[in-house]
């Protein structure tokens, strides 16, 4: 095993690889944030995955002691200014726990032919590694890979609203309004529902189509950001967020979402949340857990969203609806 690190004493970890350097810090009240991101949130599934990978990685195949034999194994202290990858961990002094050196990939054959079973050649990624300080370089079982880009470490999920949790969705700023809603019905004795769609102003002729409707009401579940700048950010500052969407979820929260794209058709969004002090459940919709939001519960999420801009991922774009011709059905 490598030399004991109690994670508690971690509060600072770089990555490094090539030209490009990720830093990840604990703050004061014990969350990781992303100084490069002007302190977002970092990811705690993807840290607490790194951290426990290194404080329980097993060395047990030796290959060298020999520090000649580094470079071309990928595993010297400048291995990572040519795209090899660096990880270290401090504490809260700034001492340097431990760095480790990530180095080549080595390809291993684990499968074979015999003359009585045919069994088809496999093979298992192997890499170099060596604790910074040591001479030692092992072999690990496996690969790891880590990527040095601050982007990749946000705390991706902006909001996770369900699609039947929503009542209605206002577009065009508030001037077209598509209702959702739900008729239960029963097959062999199990209860299920329609969704049937309502969309303000059509004209004769005009018919929406369920399947964008649909998109759009799902447009908040697992909405994720592949980044994240502050609202004052030169890179959005000169964005216009001329459209928005305004969604009503069922315990009395009001989502309004601004969108601007930049000349690459990259989609950004602005978040706001509220809540709705006249809201009244539906007393047909029969659903115990279903309870009212409340004040308090909007400005928990507006402190952690408000102040930033996301930009949203390219397979998600696509469900945001901003004008009605996008949710009619073709002709």
């Amino acid at each position: 095993a490598t030399e004991c690190i109690d994670s508690s004493d971690i509060t600072k970890i770089l990555i490094s690889k090539g030209s490009e350097r990720v830093e990840v810090i604990k703050s004061a009240k014990g969350s990781w944030i992303l100084p490069q991101k002007s302190d977002f949130a970092a990811s705690i599934t993807k840290i607490n995955s790194l951290i426990l990978r290194f404080v329980s990685i097993k060395l047990d195949q030796f290959v060298t002691n020999i520090d000649q034999n580094f470079a071309d194994l990928g595993v010297s202290d400048e291995s990572y200014k040519e795209g090899k990858t660096m990880v270290q961990f401090f504490n809260s002094q700034g001492k340097e726990l431990s760095t480790y050196l990530l180095g080549n990939e080595k390809i291993q054959n684990t499968g074979s032919k015999s003359s009585i079973q045919m069994m088809p050649k496999s093979f298992s990624n192997q890499q170099y590694f060596r604790i910074k300080g040591s001479k030692d370089v092992y072999l690990l079982p496996d690969t790891l890979s880590y990527d040095a880009d601050s982007s990749k470490w946000i705390d991706s999920i902006v909001l996770n609203v369900f699609q039947h949790n929503l009542v209605k969705v206002k577009i065009e700023d508030g001037k077209i309004e598509l209702l959702a809603e739900r008729v239960e019905k029963e097959e062999n004795k199990v209860k299920t529902y329609d969704i049937n769609y309502k969309l303000s102003g059509l004209a004769e002729g005009e018919e929406v189509d369920k399947v964008k409707a649909g998109q759009l009401m799902l447009s908040l579940e697992s909405l994720e950001a592949v980044d994240v700048y502050k609202s004052s950010d030169e890179i959005v500052t000169n964005l216009s967020f001329k459209y928005s969407n305004i969604y009503f979820e069922n315990n009395g929260l009001v989502y309004t979402i601004q969108f601007a794209k930049n000349d690459k058709d990259e989609l950004f969004v602005k978040v706001a949340v509220n809540f709705d002090s006249e809201y009244k459940i539906d007393d047909s919709v029969k659903n115990p857990a279903l309870k009212l939001s409340s004040k308090e519960e909007a400005e928990k999420l507006n402190n952690r969203l408000s102040n930033w801009v996301f930009k949203i991922s390219e397979f998600q774009k696509d469900r945001f609806k901003l004008v009605k011709s996008a949710l009619l059905a073709s002709k």
